[in-house]
């Protein structure tokens, strides 16, 4: 079984939650002598411009809701990615994807409890079949209690640390004022302080999507080439015609 260049099994063993004291250290190493790692994934919601997703990453999609934040990830998906659902089941799934024309194959896991998260990520650890990303949308459908919410949110961040495998969290965000924006993640604080990157979407008085860099820890959120984009716009477009565009169970996974 294919492992996508992440740490083998025998190397991570199984995630719980509230263990996080056999995590290696991490350090930060700054200058000159910085190399910017190779990405292990993209998400392709442009064609021309990818987004590169690093190991250990743990992305934030954040924005109101209406303002495409479905929309972005499942255009920009790569091809295998896990998707945890809290918004819509697998037939809403494959219309939208028919609409948009979107033909890349996903594994998806309605969740309506963070058991059902953990325990298919823990299934996967143990049989050595861990996708090249995955992705919650959204994270406040699946638990409204803060504390369990953050739970939730820490175990993520450790599965991201232990495998090298990306992981996007989907989240709506309140209307608190005076706060910044990463603030207004709601009803997971932890989220804003264990994320590497955040991007934040908002439509403009003509409809148009705009992405806003809202953090990013590492200084990596770059183009091919290397040039930074702060904010740019997004049209989605269709996927092209790369593969059989199914939405397959996680039995096939195994």
């Amino acid at each position: 079984m294919q492992h996508f260049g992440y740490t083998p099994l025998a190397e991570v063993g199984v995630l719980s939650a509230g263990q996080d004291s056999d995590l290696p250290e991490m350090h930060l190493v700054t200058g000159s002598s910085r190399k910017v790692p190779e990405p292990v994934a993209y998400l392709h919601v442009s064609c021309s411009r990818p987004i590169p997703l690093y190991r250990h990453d743990v992305v934030v999609i954040l924005g109101e809701p209406g303002t495409g934040k479905s929309t972005f990830v499942l255009h920009g998906l790569p091809e295998g990615s896990l998707l945890f659902s809290s918004d819509y089941g697998k037939e809403a799934l494959e219309w939208l994807r028919a609409g948009w024309r979107l033909t890349q194959a996903l594994y998806f896991v309605e969740a309506s409890s963070p058991g059902h998260i953990t325990g298919h990520l823990c299934r996967a650890l143990q049989q050595g079949t861990l996708p090249p990303v995955v992705c919650i949308d959204t994270i406040q459908g699946v638990e409204s209690d803060p504390e369990r919410l953050d739970g939730l949110v820490r175990f993520l961040v450790r599965f991201a640390r232990r495998t090298g495998v990306p992981v996007i969290v989907v989240s709506h965000e309140n209307r608190r004022e005076r706060v910044s924006r990463i603030q207004r993640i709601q009803g997971a604080p932890c989220l804003g302080e264990q994320a590497t990157l955040i991007l934040h979407i908002s439509r403009g008085r003509r409809g148009e999507r705009w992405i806003q860099v809202l953090k990013d820890r590492f200084n990596l959120f770059r183009w091919p080439g290397g040039s930074r984009l702060p904010c740019f716009k997004w049209t989605p477009r269709c996927a092209g015609s790369r593969t059989d565009g199914r939405v397959r169970s996680l039995s096939e996974l195994e």
